[in-house]
């Protein structure tokens, strides 16, 4: 098959997999799905609303509604476009450059860093730049055979 090309949608289902969208919903339902390795879950109603009162009332992040949820980001982010709130970049205080400056200097890693103060690892590598801080060359560590 060359690129542009594409299978006809067939209408019939593998017998282990279940379909996207269920018809019988009420009109203006919102659906989103979680991906998981094994099996597909939606959120209900309740926790999509869980989701907007935490993010839009409780200051939760993206990323710790993730961990709450077991999902990837992008789902949680998904469910909040999907309930009209907009995502807003949040960018660290001074605080908190302040301990990821320290954390940085003593030797720990961007992702180290991110995990210890609940932010994107490209967050803290773009508030320790704008804070002058000199940023030191990647450490690769090699992956173990499996």
């Amino acid at each position: 098959m060359s690129l542009g090309q594409h299978n006809q949608c067939s209408t019939e289902l593998p017998a282990n997999k279940e379909p996207l969208y269920s018809c019988g919903l009420p009109e203006g339902a919102v659906v989103v799905t979680k991906l998981t390795r094994q099996h597909r879950q939606r959120f209900t109603q309740e926790e999509i609303q869980e989701i907007v009162r935490g993010y839009t009332e409780h200051g939760l992040t993206v990323n710790q509604l993730a961990d709450n949820y077991s999902c990837h980001r992008t789902t949680i982010s998904k469910a909040l476009n999907a309930s009209g709130v907009e995502i807003t970049i949040r960018k660290l205080t001074a605080d908190q450059v302040k301990e990821a400056t320290e954390l940085y200097q003593a030797g720990r890693s961007l992702r180290e860093i991110a995990q210890e103060i609940k932010s994107a690892k490209t967050t803290v590598n773009e508030a320790l730049i704008k804070a002058g801080i000199e940023m030191r060359e990647a450490q690769r560590v090699p992956r173990e055979a499996v």
